[in-house]
């Protein structure tokens, strides 16, 4: 399954996180974050799966505990909690949801046995699709890997990796996997090809995981931050609970992709034409992919060379005729410099920039991209007068509404912030 110059440089990734004390130190507090929530979450599992709580009490606890105290995975988001929210919000009157949540969620075992539970769960819930019961948009049926793989990777993390985008991100990029709209087989090649990398280079899945984080993301070369292999087995590991923040943490399954999905529908719909990163065009939301979205070249616009191939990886471009009208940097799993740096490039190159930029990120990061929109440098370069911030969350609360009556592409500027001048005296 994996060639020998694959795993060379895996593990040359590796090495050079082993390398990095101040990522040693790192990883070391978030496995201290991470076995309480770990051991808390298999307990709720297992009072659930054994019939000592309902689902609404699953629900209720899960929602609550992985908003602010249990941290360290990235639980929170559209795949996890709130995926269990929907479920019990479209699907509660179901008789049989309770049963197919225990069946699903009790840990498999062996490889088959989890291909076919989480077919069925799957295909559970495709058929209440069309038989009328829910629709897909309201139920998102594509984020079930991510959402049972968690409740799994808790029970045994070593087996069930969950199916964060960090990961499967860098396994395309490395063509281990390939991602298809037939999520339980996207999710068992994930896994196979996740637990032989792990053996292969003799690191347990967290470390795994972080290392995907080393991985370049960026057409910039950009490389994220990332955390060393352990020094100790975070499975004996006994250290004491840490309160500790990170920039970045574990995130949402497939969070990117549906944010540019998101933006795509809405920009066709307000009248502009799309297009979405080259880098992009074959990731899929809810079946659909990103590309049959787009337009399959930009066209021409005066620009420099050096600048249409800066547009070219913007993560959306919406566009009147041949002019952008607005440009999205979607910040979900990646550095929010990246995007900011990329956007500066942009504003320096074309300093008569006629069009608005958008920086989209979750609500809990919003308050780091208006501190880097006041640093002195960007201030410099006025990238705050013509960038604002959009919320991840308000995008998807208002994606629906926009849609039925927005008329115009200024509406987006509703939902956004903007940074004020700075004053230096």
């Amino acid at each position: 399954m994996l060639d020998e110059s694959t795993v060379k440089r895996w593990e040359a990734i590796r090495d050079s996180a082993a390398a990095d004390t101040e990522w040693q130190e790192s990883y070391q507090r978030l496995v201290a974050l991470r076995l309480p929530v770990q051991q808390a979450i298999v307990a709720l599992t297992s009072h659930f799966v054994n019939g000592r709580i309902d689902a609404e009490a699953l629900r209720r606890t899960f929602d609550i505990k992985t908003r602010v105290e249990w941290v360290g995975f990235g639980l929170k988001g559209m795949s996890y909690a709130m995926f269990l929210n929907k479920l019990l919000k479209y699907l509660g009157d179901e008789p049989t949801l309770a049963d197919q949540l225990r069946a699903t969620l009790q840990l498999p075992n062996s490889r088959h046995h989890g291909y076919v539970k989480l077919r069925d769960f799957y295909d559970w819930l495709q058929l209440l699709i069309k038989k009328g019961i829910t629709t897909r948009k309201a139920l998102q049926p594509a984020r079930a890997a991510s959402f049972v793989s968690a409740f799994w990777h808790m029970q045994k993390p070593d087996e069930w990796p969950i199916y964060y985008e960090s990961a499967r991100v860098a396994f395309e990029r490395d063509q281990l996997v390939k991602s298809g709209p037939d999520v339980p087989i996207s999710y068992s090649e994930f896994r196979d090809t996740f637990c032989a990398l792990a053996g292969e280079l003799h690191i347990d899945s967290w470390t795994l995981e972080q290392l995907c984080h080393r991985q370049p993301r960026d057409v910039d070369g950009t490389t994220l931050p990332a955390i060393a292999p352990p020094t100790t087995n975070p499975a004996s590991y006994d250290g004491p609970s840490v309160n500790v923040s990170f920039d970045y943490v574990p995130e949402d399954v497939a969070g990117h992709t549906h944010v540019q999905w998101l933006l795509a529908t809405l920009g066709r719909q307000l009248g502009c034409q799309v297009w979405i990163a080259t880098n992009d065009r074959s990731k899929t939301y809810e079946g659909e992919t990103l590309g049959s979205l787009s337009l399959d070249t930009l066209p021409r616009m005066g620009l420099s060379e050096s600048v249409s191939r800066a547009l070219g990886y913007v993560d959306v471009l919406w566009l009147k005729g041949s002019r952008v009208h607005a440009a999205f940097e979607v910040e979900h799993t990646t550095s929010i410099y990246s995007g900011l740096l990329r956007m500066s490039d942009l504003v320096v190159a074309t300093p008569n920039l006629t069009f608005r930029i958008y920086i989209v990120a979750p609500q809990e990061r919003l308050r780091f991209v208006e501190q880097q929109l006041r640093r002195p440098s960007f201030q410099m370069l006025e990238l705050h007068k013509v960038c604002g911030i959009l919320s991840e969350e308000a995008l998807l609360k208002e994606h629906a509404s926009l849609l039925r009556w927005a008329t115009d592409p200024s509406v987006v500027d509703r939902l956004a912030i903007f940074v004020n001048d700075v004053d230096t005296e």
